[in-house]
Order: C-alpha cells, then sequence, then structure tokens
C-alpha cells in the first residue's frame, strides 16, 4: 500500500522578549495547528533562547495528536522579516531550512532544529525593525503496515520465510549466544565479502560455518533481515549495525543507519556519526554531523570527542562552517 501524503503550513508571527540572562532559558510556544482540514494531526513549534548572545538557538516542531504510529515528515521552515504585521510588505527571509524526520508516535514525537536563528540578528529585534514571523511547511507521509525504512528496492523477493530454514539452508552462522542456518547464494549476492569467502577455498566454504565473534545476535538477526528482504524492522542500535553492514560491505543498509544515527545524534556520537558519513562519502549526512558539532562545539570540545581525531577534513570544515556563519 502506498503511503498517504498531506501537506499543510503554518503561519505564526513570534512575539519575543528580550533574551534571556546567560545560563537562562527562554521558550516560545506557538498556537496549536492541524494538517489543513485533516484533525488527525496536530503540531506546535517551539522556538527556545538558551543565552543573551543567542548563540544558542533552536526550534521544535513537535507532533501533539497522531492516529498513526509511524509517519516521515519532510518539513520546510522560513524565518522572515517583514516591514509591516498587516500586509506583510517586502518579506526578507533571514534563515531557512529543510529536512526529514520519521515520527514513532507516541515515543518520538519531536524534531529538533539547532542554531537556526543566527546571533547577529538580536539586535535588530528589539531596535523595532520590523516584525518577525515563522513559516513552516510540511509534508507528511503516513508509513502503512510496518515501521521500516526502505532503500533501492532491487527488485528482491521477499526471502524472509527461507530464513533459518534447515530445508533451504546450506550454511551455518554461528553467534556468541544464536545460530542462524542461511543459504549462502542469497548472502553472496548481496555482500562481496561473503562472495568471497565462497568463491575461494576458505575455511567456511569447506566447512559450511561462519563464526561471528564480534557482532550480537540482534545486529545479525537485522543484517540476515536485510539482506533477505531488503528491510529493518529493529533500529535499537544503529551504530553496531552500520558497522556490521560496512564490515560486509552492504552500502545501502549503511545509508539507511546513517539515516537513522542523524535522528539520534547527540554531544557523545557526532563526531563518530561524521566519520560514519565521511566514510560513505554521503553529503547530507556529512552537512548535519558538521551543522551539530558546530552547534555543539563547546560540550564536545569539553567532553573530549575531538582530543584523539586526528581528521584534517573535519577541523577545517568545523572551521569553515563557524566562519561562515559569523560573516554572512
Amino acid at each position: 500500500m502506498d503511503d498517504e501524503i498531506i501537506r499543510t503550513s503554518f503561519d505564526w508571527q513570534l512575539h519575543l522578549n528580550a533574551p534571556p540572562p546567560e545560563g537562562f532559558e527562554s521558550c516560545y510556544d506557538s498556537p496549536t495547528f492541524f494538517s489543513g482540514t485533516d484533525k488527525r494531526f496536530q503540531w506546535s513549534l517551539q522556538f527556545s533562547v538558551k543565552d543573551k548572545c543567542w548563540q544558542h538557538t533552536s526550534i521544535n516542531i513537535v507532533l501533539i495528536t497522531s492516529d498513526a504510529n509511524t509517519i516521515r515528515v519532510n518539513y520546510e521552515l522560513s524565518l522572515e522579516r517583514c516591514a509591516n504585521v498587516t500586509t506583510r510588505t517586502s518579506p526578507v527571509i533571514l534563515q531557512s531550512t529543510k529536512g526529514t524526520k520519521s515520527f514513532n508516535f507516541p515515543n518520538d514525537c519531536v524534531a529538533h532544529v539547532p542554531r537556526f536563528m543566527i546571533p547577529r540578528l538580536y539586535k535588530d529585534l528589539y531596535n523595532g525593525y520590523g516584525y518577525l514571523f515563522l513559516l513552516c511547511r510540511l509534508e507528511i507521509h503516513i508509513v502503512h503496515g510496518k515501521c521500516t525504512i526502505k532503500y533501492h528496492n532491487q527488485g528482491i523477493p521477499d526471502f524472509e520465510k527461507l530464513l533459518d530454514d534447515p530445508e533451504f539452508s546450506d550454511l551455518t552462522l554461528i553467534t556468541p549466544s544464536k545460530s542462524f542456518e542461511v543459504n549462502r547464494k542469497i548472502l553472496s549476492s548481496r555482500s562481496v565479502v561473503f562472495r568471497a569467502m565462497f568463491e575461494h577455498d576458505m575455511k567456511e566454504k569447506v566447512e559450511s560455518t561462519v563464526y561471528i565473534e564480534d557482532i550480537d545476535s540482534e545486529i545479525i538477526q537485522e543484517l540476515l533481515r536485510y539482506i533477505y528482504c531488503n528491510r529493518v524492522e529493529c533500529f535499537d542500535d544503529p551504530m553496531q549495525l552500520f558497522r556490521a553492514a560496512d564490515k560486509y560491505q552492504i552500502d545501502d543498509l549503511k545509508l539507511m543507519c546513517l539515516e537513522k544515527l542523524c535522528d539520534q545524534i547527540t554531544v557523545g556520537n557526532a563526531v563518530e556519526i561524521y566519520i560514519f558519513a565521511n566514510s560513505c562519502d554521503d553529503k547530507k549526512s556529512i552537512d548535519h554531523a558538521i551543522d551539530y558539532i558546530v552547534d555543539n562545539i563547546e560540550e564536545i570540545s569539553a567532553s573530549s570527542r575531538l582530543d584523539s581525531l586526528r581528521d584534517v577534513d573535519l577541523l577545517r570544515r568545523i572551521f569553515q562552517k563557524t566562519v561562515s556563519r559569523y560573516i554572512s
């Protein structure tokens, strides 16, 4: 069944007080709004300022109510300044951004957009220079069926019923806690690493057994599900799944894991996500990680995440992004 798509937009006039003292936070909440005439999905926006110099600002897109367990949202945010609040005369776009977020309602109902307003704007806002508006546009994809994310469907049949079926298996994968009965031809068709094992007279080919001691059985289960069915059902540990996909050179699965990791980026994993994205040459994920690192450079530096890194390209990108924000 194809996804159902709903499009909506919301125009919010911001009435901001003076920036908070350093060390405090002010949060401004928009009125709630629905997805157009569709009352199944109710939303709100939150604009937060964390210090008096506007160094740490962000916007949250909050899903308040939903009748679907899983939706994927393409969002677009634009911050505009107008000379006249009634006629919206001569609007000037100060900043805009686009992104995609998967919501698994109700446990994952916030899309966080950090560092949305650049610091040099705050002086103008309190000198009576026009009115400030935030435009939010949403394209909502209601995902039917299981919560899955799919990449390039290459016409692979659904072989899940063959997974772990001894009648259709000629190889055993053994992890520390579980064994899996698999078919070497299916594995070889999806992974050049497995193919190399079985094309030559290696131990794995002779014994019809592959020992995997460095990957948990839960991760191997999802790796095999993707190999057999081109989908993943459990993303509890996308970082470990990425490492498994990297070990067996399954590039589409690596990109899928990167998308999930970017949704879960934190001070603790941002540098590693950048390294993963760079290894895949995935520009979207690289830019997302760089933006997050620059937004949170003080916390990341304080946690010593950058101390052991010798990636000159990353340091150059951080410097360029930081400079461009303050001179643009």
